[in-house]
């Protein structure tokens, strides 16, 4: 993973093509989903809130800001932020789009701490070849229906670092709302067999 400040360990992965019509089966898009934990390396208790909220604005601007890893593609991030409580955990959920001009892939992302130092990131990316909202809602639906079961049991050492957090910062709440950032590229005209045949698999 080429992130620095926060280093990561993909869990699980897996990706499959979408389907149009039954007696087409013709390749509509594709989805991939993916567990991931990173390790905040810069010693910030991640079971603070706001903590956390900062981690993963200074992440994504590392990846995809002017002097990111990922900075050749227009990248919004931080779209449609908010606060979802599942199975008694509490998630940041946000969804990113890149290239949303031209072959646009999103993102969603649910994210949550697991340690003071550590957190675990659900990622359902996607593509469909052509703009959809029954395939949009589709989608949408499958990975709400994914994260409904998805339960979190922290262990021993965690839960003590979360209540010591909860206890040095009484009442903390997450934001509810998150500005998104975005970088906006011009469109090329022309590519490059390099850049045509590069592989960001690793923007997890």
């Amino acid at each position: 993973m080429p992130n620095d400040i926060a280093p990561l360990i993909l869990c699980y992965e897996s990706k499959w093509n979408v389907k149009g019509l039954i007696f087409l089966q013709e390749n509509i898009g594709w989805i991939n989903f993916s567990t991931t934990i990173s390790k905040w390396e810069k010693g910030s208790d991640l079971f603070r809130c706001k903590n956390l909220e900062k981690t993963l604005i200074e992440y994504y601007t590392q990846m995809y800001g002017p002097e990111g890893h990922y900075n050749k593609d227009t990248y919004e991030a931080f779209l449609d932020w908010r606060i979802e409580t599942i199975n008694n955990t509490q998630w940041i959920y946000h969804h990113n789009v890149k290239n949303p001009d031209r072959e646009a892939s999103y993102r969603l992302y649910w994210q949550t701490p697991i340690s003071s130092e550590h957190y675990l990131t659900i990622n359902v990316s996607y593509q469909v070849y052509k703009e959809s909202i029954e395939a949009h809602n589709a989608i949408s639906t499958f990975a709400k229906r994914l994260m409904g079961a998805t339960t979190i049991d922290l262990s021993p050492s965690a839960q003590e670092q979360k209540a010591a957090a909860e206890k040095q910062w009484p009442n903390q709440k997450y934001s509810e709302h998150m500005e998104p950032l975005r970088w906006i590229r011009p469109k090329k005209d022309f590519v490059s067999v390099e850049e045509y045949f590069a592989n960001d698999d690793d923007e997890k």
